[in-house]
């Protein structure tokens, strides 16, 4: 999160902190399999690429990372981007089964075309979700993801202070993992490959 003040910071930190105790302790003690964390997620549908309807249902077979952001992002979305480059570019073959979705928090400014071009700078298999604002937030309740407008210091434009969770989800759809954008890629490397093995 980024650009917004202190007490707003520690009502993110707070709301991370629910989010992360969501997560049963076998998130962290299982090896064998990663946990499915039923309470975080849900079906959606938002327009895509050329207005397209997209459904977390149309993965179905491959692992999908969501992340939620805005183009305007002066910090945390570029660095989360990048890092979904990085992670594709580290499971190699793996990469054709592994898609990313980044939905926008900011549907006043972020066009579609607009969308498309920030994320395409971050290479293929990145794919941008747009909508009203309504259909954003019934999306980020799905995922306990958490957005506010703040103006700038200035007073002119205004930044989005937002959560900065990345969303694992399997080839069935459901949440399996939670990463930060600091998230080492290897971590995350490892477990797409453990919900690929999984079938």
């Amino acid at each position: 999160m980024t650009h917004f003040n202190r007490g707003l910071r520690l009502v993110f930190m707070a709301l991370a902190l629910l989010v992360q105790l969501a997560v049963p302790l076998s998130a962290v003690q299982a090896e064998e399999a990663l946990p499915v964390l039923d309470k975080i997620g849900g079906e959606f549908t938002l327009p895509g690429p050329k207005g397209k309807p997209v459904s977390r249902a149309d993965f179905k077979g491959q692992v999908v990372m969501l992340t939620f952001g805005y183009t305007y992002c002066p910090d945390v979305c570029p660095t989360t981007l990048n890092a979904m480059k990085m992670l594709r570019k580290k499971l190699g073959a793996d990469a054709a089964r592994f898609q990313v979705l980044f939905i926008t928090l900011d549907p006043e400014r972020d066009t579609p075309e607009r969308l498309e071009r920030f994320v395409a700078y971050f290479g293929e298999g990145i794919l941008s979700l747009h909508g009203s604002l309504k259909e954003i937030k019934t999306v980020t309740e799905l995922y306990r993801a958490r957005f506010m407008k703040q103006p700038s210091p200035d007073g002119k434009t205004y930044f989005v202070a937002h959560s900065d969770f990345l969303y694992l989800l399997d080839t069935k759809g459901r949440t399996r993992s939670l990463f930060h954008m600091d998230s080492p890629v290897d971590e995350m490397a490892r477990d797409v490959r453990r919900l690929l093995s999984e079938g």
